[in-house]
């Protein structure tokens, strides 16, 4: 039987006075230990399955303990939402370049701009995907969603001028 088994075992043979004490110690010791913390979960979870009322000060700690990871997961998502350091400029100006490349691949060697989901992965979004480290499915949407101004932009490479400045493969 693990501690927190105990624990649970142990508060449920206490008389109702000894409980209160026996749950007024768990909540201090569960800021210190996993074993408390984890031992008033269960208690919790058992008096809840078995249709009881939760001790006032248990009633407190579970709500506590439930507006905290509400907050915690609020946070999470918040984290996730947040743009790079640059703010919207810079990652306009990064989303700018990665369609210069996609571009610049879709002229010099050839390459489709997108492909569809069966085809292997062999277009210029795929390359910029793996070279920058983002998702085939990000440079497909930054691409997607480009600017107009960069429309065509893919006609304007000169390979001939590439070519002598050893950019382009021979």
């Amino acid at each position: 039987m693990s501690p927190v088994e105990t624990n649970a075992s142990i508060y449920k043979s206490l008389n109702a006075s000894s409980q209160e004490s026996e749950i007024s110690y768990l909540i201090t010791e569960s800021q210190e230990t996993q074993v408390a913390w984890d031992s008033l979960n269960q208690i919790a979870q058992d008096l809840l399955r078995e249709g009881k009322p939760l001790p006032p000060e248990l009633a407190e700690w579970v709500a506590d303990v439930l507006a905290d990871q509400w907050v915690e997961e609020k946070r999470k998502k918040e984290r996730r939402r947040r743009r790079p350091r640059g703010g919207a400029r810079s990652l306009q100006n990064r989303n700018r370049q990665l369609c210069v490349l996609v571009s610049q691949l879709m002229c010099l060697f050839d390459f489709a701009a997108t492909r569809r989901w069966e085809d292997p992965p062999e277009s210029a979004c795929d390359v910029v995907a793996a070279a920058v480290g983002l998702s085939y499915k990000q440079v497909e949407r930054i691409w997607n969603e480009r600017e107009h101004d960069l429309d065509g932009l893919h006609f304007s490479w000169d390979k001939q001028r590439l070519m002598e400045q050893d950019f382009y493969p021979h």
